[in-house]
């Protein structure tokens, strides 16, 4: 056997052999809990009974009650993100899952929620973006799925208790990054203007940890919501001193992380304020801002937004100008 397939086979193997650690999914665990959510763990009894595959039956399965809209399955990855890599997990190991995966989801179903659940969980310390192609294909017939991991808690509850770090330099982006969250903060939040009027958007987390990149997690600038119709609000910033190719990058990098955010709307909403939370409606898009310091936008940028528009007329991107007055942030539509 080479090196290469036996490292690929190391995590199925601490699976079968039950010594990889459970603190990350116990802390997920927790979470639910947390959120007024009933999580119990499906016995090795049950599992028999049930006819889960052995692959399956080695994973931490648990029901979730508690909630009619968000109950259903969770399938839990045991380990720590190095365990997690796919260094360690083959796609021949993750493939053999879905199929039984979705036979359990419809056999649950079935016993304990009269064909009415609504959720498949997927939780674990973190998944790279191969893993999360994977277990896209499980949503085929899942109304939704949710992958909750540890990156997902930490960034967005104590992201949100952080003070923003910045230099104090009026020039810096961080500066710009640490006046619109506390502006996002205050009682009113922060008024943006829109193509359809002002917005007022109030603070959710900062430096969110989006998809996976070459070596370090790519991070979202801001999340909020908007006051008004409690949509998610991606906010993603280019300072005053950055470089012409980095703004130019400003609409493709913020765009993959409001197409994240997206996708991850619901996890996001659980960690956050929970199932009976009013502050994020998960039936809305995403809204996605670019907030700038140039008085014009590219004029691909526009170009860009029109052929998403004419492709998904739901979606909403605007641009917005940024000025610091005063040490406070003052928003206007560039031209």
């Amino acid at each position: 056997m080479s090196k290469i397939l036996f490292m690929k086979e190391s995590y199925s193997k601490g699976v079968r052999c039950g010594n990889l650690e459970d603190k990350y999914l116990r802390g997920l665990i927790s979470v639910l809990k947390d959120r007024r959510l009933i999580v119990d763990k499906i016995e090795k009894k049950e599992v028999h009974d049930l006819g889960i595959s052995e692959n399956l039956a080695r994973l931490p399965i648990y029901i979730v009650k508690g909630d009619r809209n968000w109950q259903g399955l969770a399938v839990g990855f045991p380990g720590n993100t190095e365990d997690l890599t796919t260094n360690n997990v083959g796609t021949p190991f993750l493939r053999i899952l879905l199929y039984p995966i979705l036979d359990l989801f419809q056999k649950i179903n079935d016993k304990y929620f009269s064909n009415n659940a609504r959720c498949l969980y997927i939780m674990g310390a973190r998944f790279p973006d191969v893993f999360i192609r994977k277990f896209k294909l499980l949503s085929v017939l899942t109304p939704h799925l949710i992958v909750i991991t540890n990156d997902l808690v930490k960034t967005i509850r104590n992201a949100s208790s952080d003070k923003v770090r910045s230099r104090s330099h009026d020039r810096c982006e961080s500066r710009y990054q640490q006046v619109i969250c506390d502006a996002m903060k205050s009682e009113n939040g922060l008024t943006v203007p829109t193509l359809n009027g002002k917005i007022n958007i109030k603070y959710i987390s900062h430096e969110v940890q989006t998809g996976e990149g070459t070596k370090n997690p790519e991070r979202l600038d801001i999340l909020g919501f908007d006051t008004n119709d409690h949509s998610l609000v991606a906010f993603e910033i280019k300072g005053p001193s950055c470089g012409e190719e980095q703004f130019n990058n400003l609409f493709f990098q913020g765009l993959e992380h409001r197409n994240w955010i997206e996708d991850n709307k619901m996890a996001i909403k659980l960690v956050s304020v929970g199932p009976k939370g009013k502050n994020i409606n998960t039936k809305k898009r995403v809204r996605l801002i670019l907030g700038f310091c140039n008085e014009k936008v590219p004029p691909l940028f526009h170009s860009l937004r029109n052929v998403i528009r004419s492709k998904d007329k739901y979606i909403k991107i605007d641009f917005v100008n940024l000025a610091l007055k005063n040490g406070q942030m003052a928003t206007t539509v560039p031209f």
